[in-house]
């Protein structure tokens, strides 16, 4: 939400401190426990902002988390990121057989962008959608020589220390949650 205040910008909390407003998206003219702001945080407020600000971060230094124009079929250029999309197993999507099965519950993006220096920018997601963790092979592809993990959503808080894992890999990822690991390129 941004107030002004004698004529300057002030930003005051919203979704990153857990703010809902009890979804009442009217709370203009409450003046009440709606749209009260508590400055006293709970542990789960400063963990859920530390997060935000963390992802925030994250896209801010990727550029291959902003993708304009994508491609699946040709390198990454400068023109067109690379996207593509493996199985849990780590071994490519097909499009009859598994966008089209209504059991896929996991899958993984894998993102490259082409930097001007002719490095790579990546990112690996995965989704899993099962209500039960899920045993992951990251996938392999030319050039990808590890991923360090950069963010878990079953986890409190973004990691404190760096955990990387190589291609082929096995990863435990928790139930209905989405984990983003960066590519270490060659």
């Amino acid at each position: 939400t941004l107030l002004l205040s004698a004529g300057v910008p002030m930003i005051t909390a919203g979704d990153e401190r857990l703010k809902t407003q009890g979804g009442n998206n009217n709370a203009y003219c409450q003046d009440n426990i709606i749209t009260w702001q508590h400055w006293d945080t709970t542990e789960q407020q400063d963990h859920f902002f530390a997060t935000t600000k963390h992802l925030i971060e994250l896209r801010k230094q990727n550029p291959v988390l902003r993708p304009e124009r994508f491609t699946h079929a040709e390198p990454p250029c400068t023109e067109f990121d690379q996207m593509l999309w493996f199985k849990g197993t780590g071994k490519p999507m097909s499009v009859e057989e598994d966008w089209q099965n209504p059991e896929r519950r996991t899958m993984q993006r894998l993102s490259l962008h082409l930097l001007p220096d002719g490095s790579l920018n990546g990112m690996l997601l995965i989704v899993n959608g099962r209500e039960t963790n899920k045993l992951v092979t990251l996938p392999e592809h030319e050039g990808v020589v590890s991923y360090d993990l950069v963010w878990d959503s079953s986890e409190a808080m973004p990691p404190s220390q760096v955990k990387t894992f190589g291609h082929g890999e096995e990863l435990e990822v928790g139930p209905a949650s989405t984990v983003l690991l960066k590519v270490i390129s060659r």
